[in-house]
């Protein structure tokens, strides 16, 4: 029986695994990419399609031509932070990222002209692995490395316009919360595991105690930390959102690369856990990846999944509270 059961398991795997291919085929012909034109299908997270739009105008330094992209509705405002990116496609289904390993197409000065023919896709994923840890390689060099570009190659900000600003500030209005003192928790993280609810309730009521007003970021499915009030604030609103705030405490998360530019005071949390040769702190940090703006206020904290968490307690509060 559980080899049986094995077997259709193998067979529906290997079945959803062409259904996926045929469907990106499928979106490849249906985009027809113009002699100038660069398109990129981004269908996988918000700090993946943040990081990739960041580069985009070094990309077109190097490579000329315009810079589009497809995308989930759920991540299509992201792109529009970026002056660079010349169009953005919006599409309701994606195909599974395991199916990244088949349309791997690297760039390069020999093979740009017939690559440019053709919807490219977005992520890396196939390099996370083996590059982890090889030479002080990062989260950011795996997607340089895709794009054809130098190590040196730089992240330009996103252009925030008066038109944003004023839509956040609405927002920010709207759910009547305190400039300057209000505390945006993100405790939620679909690749990382976070600290337990007990630990978030703690750092919650010792903000609260020292007057600053806490809410929680939330999404689909998703409830605020007991405590607090639950927001949602679209990804290209999410900046100004979060300088009027003031303040940023968030487990590691595609979350924090959109926020890595934000003036606002950032405490971002990761588990004490190994990526492949390295950490998942040295893999994914903020800081060693050079994500982090200039005038970026930002803690980086490590912590151990088997220990309490006071250690981890203590530095958020000291840093929202006394700094």
């Amino acid at each position: 029986m559980i080899r049986e059961t094995n077997y259709i398991l193998k067979i529906a795997t290997r079945g959803k695994t062409v259904i996926d291919i045929l469907g990106y085929l499928k979106l490849r012909r249906k985009i027809k990419p113009m002699d100038d034109e660069w398109v990129f299908v981004c269908p996988a997270h918000s700090g993946d399609t943040y990081i990739l739009c960041r580069l985009s105008q070094a990309f077109i330094q190097k490579y000329g031509g315009s810079f589009s992209v497809v995308t989930p509705y759920a991540y299509s405002s992201i792109p529009r932070l970026f002056p660079s990116i010349s169009k953005i496609l919006v599409y309701k289904k994606f195909s599974s990222l395991a199916i990244s390993k088949f349309f791997m197409d690297f760039i390069t000065e020999n093979n740009k002209d017939e690559i440019r023919q053709r919807p490219i896709w977005g992520y890396p994923r196939e390099l996370f692995v083996p590059t982890a840890g090889y030479k002080d390689i990062r989260f950011i060099d795996p997607f340089k490395m895709f794009l054809g570009l130098d190590p040196e190659a730089k992240l330009i900000e996103p252009t925030i316009s008066d038109e944003l600003k004023d839509r956040a500030a609405k927002k920010f209005q709207g759910y009547n919360l305190p400039i300057g003192k209000t505390v945006i928790f993100a405790p939620y993280a679909k690749s990382f595991p976070t600290l337990s609810e007990e630990n978030w309730v703690t750092i919650v009521e010792k903000l609260r105690m020292a007057g600053l007003y806490p809410v929680t970021n939330i999404g689909k499915n998703e409830a605020p930390l007991p405590g607090t009030t639950g927001i949602m604030v679209p990804f290209d609103e999410v900046l100004p959102f979060s300088e009027l705030a003031g303040h940023v405490v968030s487990i590691r998360s595609g979350f924090c690369d959109v926020l890595s530019t934000s003036k606002s005071k950032l405490t971002i949390i990761y588990p004490q856990e190994r990526f492949c040769r390295t950490s998942l702190y040295d893999y994914y940090s903020l800081r060693l990846n050079g994500l982090v703006g200039e005038k970026t206020e930002l803690q980086e904290l490590i912590y151990d999944s088997s220990e309490d968490c006071t250690n981890i307690i203590e530095q958020t509060i000291n840093f929202h509270v006394k700094n």
